[in-house]
């Protein structure tokens, strides 16, 4: 209910320009009032319309829509051998990485983001993964 809230307040400044141009446009051009009130709807429906589609730009935690920490447990494929740095691919975007474990990574190889540190990703191979939940 807050992220409506906030949508809706963040819509009133639009909303009151709207009401003062088409009164306006009533007083000064002629406009038929019904008009008025018709595009006035039409335009408060518009955003009503347009809210859900919006609802996660408006939410009250950012950080969870960005940056690095949203691709922990993504896939990625190594584009260059990670030995134990390189580079990963991951969502489409190339990343610089390490390998968990240290041990070389090769081209091609499929790897899971198991750590952020700054801009780099700490990766494992996707089999690893599934062996150590095995092993406990």
């Amino acid at each position: 209910m807050a992220v409506l809230a906030k949508y809706l307040l963040l819509q009133l400044p639009g909303w009151g320009a709207a009401v003062l141009v088409l009164w306006a446009l009533v007083e000064w051009v002629g406009l038929p009032a019904w008009v008025a009130v018709l595009l006035l709807c039409a335009d408060v429906a518009k955003d009503l319309v347009l809210f859900p589609f919006l609802r996660h730009a408006y939410g009250n935690e950012p950080s969870k829509l960005i940056g690095p920490e949203t691709l922990l447990g993504a896939r990625a494929i190594v584009e260059d051998e990670l030995t134990p740095l390189g580079w990963v691919r991951v969502r489409g975007e190339r990343w610089r990485a390490e390998a968990r474990a240290g041990a070389p990574l090769g081209r091609g190889l499929s790897v899971v983001v198991r750590g952020v540190r700054g801009l780099r990703l700490e990766v494992e191979a996707e089999d690893a993964g599934a062996q150590q939940s095995a092993d406990t």
